[in-house]
């Protein structure tokens, strides 16, 4: 157990979410009693210096030197914050006798830091020495983050006239175990056609938003849950609801998650093709039979092999396939099976995720430790960059979770000419996503403030349903409000 006490300009969530890096042991009391605690660690944060105690006795102390760091544009208040984390990170280094690739950063989106340090006049000379210096990341972490970001900006431009549609299915046929997403078990028919329904309500009332502000779509993702548990023709009256309300250009990016093996068939997938979708993913996870059972799976990896030979005689020529490192039971052994199954079928996207236990999955409760050692998962991380960049791939978006496996990454691979756009606009947030079902988040990128409007449906089916027309107005309001009209 650790204890902190804090008298410095820097929040309890800043400090907490740094000291998890090292401890994973949900243990982590703060408290405002300068009383030195004479068992387990405890730490004493203030704006010049930090101590730390074990068992009553100091045993580490270091200075806060504000002056001695470079930095970005942050103002004098976050200077002192990255400072003090600056200066913690190595005191837990030299207790821990551990370190992170990431340092000290731990938000979701590295790479938008980059983006936006670019942006403001920086070069990526200037950008790789403050991430080093200051940020204390690892020079190859540094060199990922700028060819991401490189791709990036070759794909993606700020453009408020352009958006795209997020669609939920918050269904699955079973949950994975360390699954915390909204979605719920449902293969009903009825219990679907309701909830249908209602999606198809809201997608009719939001198209006058775009239609009113000549707003453009630029791709659409069916996501959720497990989209493809909607029967043929619920797929079929989902899609062409969708080419009904709005204009869908020629040949966009239009990708549906067909995830799970198990709810994908011919006659699903020639529904999929025929109604102008031109991507899918299907996610194994792991290609071990063994894992996919204890992670509650309810398909094998021939299921997994068929569905994706189906998806090619359809004519699909761009999937993505999932896959995670850190799964229970899992190595170097795994992941090399993994890759042979990759290099056989051949798709075109690979996401690699690596385990991140979240509240409310059921690994959470359970109160699942990752027993994968941390030199075995990075041998992992690098085999799988190692050959997905050898077969011709290259990593083009990058993201994080908190509680993520040794502080690593999420990361997406593509051949040339087959980035998912919405992927990257998502976690970039530079083009306006417009969402639509339960729990989905409408998000309006506000260039002239640099600030991203965030309007939730609601996770609750009736609740979601009742609030349609209010959710419209925010919308609606919304986008007009910060120039959403464009003649």
């Amino acid at each position: 157990m650790m204890k902190v006490n804090i008298e410095a300009a820097i929040s309890r969530n800043e400090v907490y979410n740094l000291i998890r890096i090292f401890d994973k042991s949900n243990q982590i009391n703060f408290d405002e009693n300068n009383s030195i605690s004479l068992q387990g660690l405890h730490l004493f944060i203030e704006n010049n210096r930090i101590l730390l105690f074990e068992d009553g006795r100091e045993s580490d102390k270091i200075d806060i030197e504000i002056d001695t760091l470079t930095y970005f544009n942050e103002k004098e208040a976050d200077r002192l914050k990255i400072a003090i984390k600056h200066s913690l990170y190595k005191m837990l280094v030299r207790h821990y006798s551990m370190g992170s690739k990431y340092g000290i950063l731990t938000g979701t989106r590295p790479v938008k830091l980059v983006r936006t340090t670019l942006e403001s006049g920086y070069d990526y000379q200037q950008i790789e020495a403050v991430l080093n210096k200051t940020y204390l990341l690892e020079p190859d972490t540094i060199g990922r983050l700028l060819s991401v970001c490189s791709i990036e900006n070759s794909l993606l431009k700020k453009d408020a006239e352009n958006v795209s549609l997020y669609i939920g299915i918050p269904f699955c046929p079973s949950r994975c175990h360390y699954c915390s997403f909204i979605s719920e078990v449902c293969t009903d028919e009825s219990e679907l056609n309701g909830y249908l329904e209602i999606l198809i309500e809201e997608m009719a009332i939001k198209a006058d938003i775009l239609h009113s502000n000549n707003l453009r779509i630029k791709s659409v993702y069916i996501g959720g849950g497990t989209p493809t548990v909607l029967s043929e023709r619920q797929l079929d009256r989902l899609l062409k609801t969708i080419s009904s309300c709005y204009n869908m250009e020629q040949n966009m990016e239009y990708t549906v998650e067909a995830g799970r093996p198990d709810t994908i068939t011919p006659f699903k997938l020639e529904v999929l093709k025929a109604n102008g979708v031109n991507r899918i993913s299907i996610n194994p996870q792991s290609m071990n039979d063994n894992t996919l059972r204890q992670i509650g799976r309810d398909h094998t990896v021939k299921d997994v092999v068929r569905a994706f030979n189906e998806a090619r005689s359809v004519g699909f020529k761009t999937i993505n396939m999932d896959l995670i490192n850190g799964l229970p039971g899992e190595d170097i052994r795994s992941a090399e099976n993994n890759l042979a199954h990759i290099r056989e079928l051949k798709p075109e996207n690979v996401t690699i995720h690596n385990l991140s236990i979240k509240r409310g999955s059921d690994y959470y409760k359970e109160n699942y430790v990752n027993l994968i050692q941390t030199e075995e998962s990075e041998k992992v991380n690098r085999l799988y960059r190692k050959e997905l960049e050898k077969s011709g791939m290259h990593a083009y978006y990058l993201y994080r979770q908190k509680n993520i496996a040794n502080n690593e990454d999420n990361c997406g691979y593509a051949c040339p000419g087959h980035e998912c756009l919405y992927n990257m606009n998502i976690i970039e947030e530079i083009q306006t996503i417009i969402g639509f079902g339960a729990g989905s988040v409408t998000k309006i990128t506000d260039f002239e403030n640099n600030r991203i409007h965030r309007i939730p449906n609601n996770r609750n089916l009736q609740t979601y349903k009742d609030k349609l027309k209010s959710n419209y107005l925010i919308t609606k309001k919304t986008i007009e409000h910060i120039g959403g009209r464009h003649g």
